[in-house]
């Protein structure tokens, strides 16, 4: 985010365009639509940093209220539809997939217990899809969302006061990132092999 001065921050967007949403409303925003923020100024001080979060809560809701497709988890399914009089039967000689494996799902935050948790997690909401679902609740018009419109935002104008964003992407997963350096870069084995 870049700022100006602290006071073109408290002005708002009164000096510039209509399409430019000032830090304060970019703020107020993000807020509104249940993300967490932790915002701080660069070294220089002429940019404002602003990272931000979506607590497992609010990932949930928004999934429900919009609908997201989401992996089945195989034994609960099983456990779910064996109960009740008309059981799936398993043929192996059709097909090596269980009847209850690949089934997606719009998901529901009263019964999350139907869902695959996602690997490393024990919820269904892999780093990914966080990744896509903050986006979304980001930049959607839906009720309970931002709606910012960050390619509007980010922009290469020549003028960097009327820049509301800078730059937008995902902070790396550390432990993910050492694991995968762990597996790609070694000594013991050449690159083409």
């Amino acid at each position: 985010i870049n700022g100006a001065s602290a006071q073109d921050l408290e002005q708002g967007a009164s000096k510039y365009s209509p399409d430019h949403v000032s830090f304060t409303q970019i703020i107020e925003r993000l807020y509104q639509a249940g993300l967490q923020t932790s915002c701080f100024k660069s070294g220089d001080g002429d940019e404002i940093y602003i990272k931000l979060r979506a607590p497992l809560r609010r990932l949930a809701e928004h999934a429900a209220d919009s609908g997201w497709d989401m992996l089945l988890d195989p034994t609960a399914l099983r456990e779910k539809i064996d109960n009740t009089d008309a059981p799936i039967e398993d043929d192996h000689e059709t097909t090596p997939l269980t009847p209850y494996q690949c089934i997606y799902g719009s998901f529901d935050d009263e019964r999350p217990e139907l869902f695959a948790h996602a690997p490393g997690y024990q919820h269904p909401f892999s780093d990914l899809l966080r990744i896509k679902m903050i986006t979304d609740i980001i930049t959607s018009n839906r009720s309970g969302c931002a709606h910012l419109n960050l390619r509007k935002m980010k922009t290469d104008d020549a003028d960097p006061e009327r820049c509301s964003v800078i730059a937008y992407f995902p902070l790396h997963n550390r432990a993910l990132a050492d694991d995968l350096e762990q597996r790609w870069l070694t000594w013991k084995v050449r690159p083409w092999e």
